[in-house]
């Protein structure tokens, strides 16, 4: 069950167009409302909320409650911006540029660098834009787990008896980001690469 919600949550991650930007929005008061989520873990956002409202202080509440707190004199800060981590710098690669598929094939392996115990996923998309939830036949190529203490994924795999030949595409989401500049090629398990 878990597995099916964090890929629920990927491909939504990857529809909504793969964008970290985080904007503020503002409601009919003219209050000025930023709603940030960070991604520590994929399946429990933390999600937190600053209000100020024209007149009032600003107000910071964890878990999406949103506040204001009126100052003695009626007047606040003109806006406000809630402050998160900085980006961590991940790094990421695939031991092989060419893999054959099938179970006689090769085996591709990924390996990220990032945040001490951060929760790391990936997903591949074939040429033909098929993935595990588009079909069920494959069993590998997608997963996800704990970085160890100094911040170090590994996951290996085959590539799916019926996987299509051609240029692959693997998603990846470490530092509650998604990363898909990982490409590899794919082709039969009696061609050479």
């Amino acid at each position: 069950m878990k597995r099916v919600v964090l890929i629920a949550m990927f491909v939504s991650l990857l529809a909504a167009g793969c964008s970290d930007d985080k904007k503020p929005s503002s409601n009919a008061a003219d209050a000025e409302t930023q709603v940030v989520t960070e991604y520590k873990d994929p399946l429990t956002p933390t999600t937190t909320t600053t209000t100020t409202a024209p007149g009032g202080g600003t107000t910071t509440v964890p878990g999406g409650t949103q506040g204001t707190t009126p100052t003695s004199q009626g007047q606040g800060a003109p806006g406000s911006t809630t402050t998160t981590r900085p980006p961590f710098p991940v790094e990421m690669k695939l031991d092989k540029a060419c893999v054959k598929r099938g179970a006689n094939g090769d085996t591709q392996t990924l390996t990220v660098k990032t945040r001490a115990k951060d929760t790391v996923a990936y997903s591949t998309e074939y040429s033909d834009h098929s993935n595990e939830l588009s079909n069920p036949e494959y069993k590998s190529g997608s997963g996800y787990g704990d970085a160890d203490d100094d911040g170090d994924y590994k996951a290996e795999w085959k590539i799916p008896d019926t996987a299509p030949n051609g240029i692959a595409r693997l998603h990846v989401i470490a530092d509650g980001r998604i990363h898909s500049k990982l490409t590899f090629r794919v082709v039969g398990p009696l061609e050479s690469c």
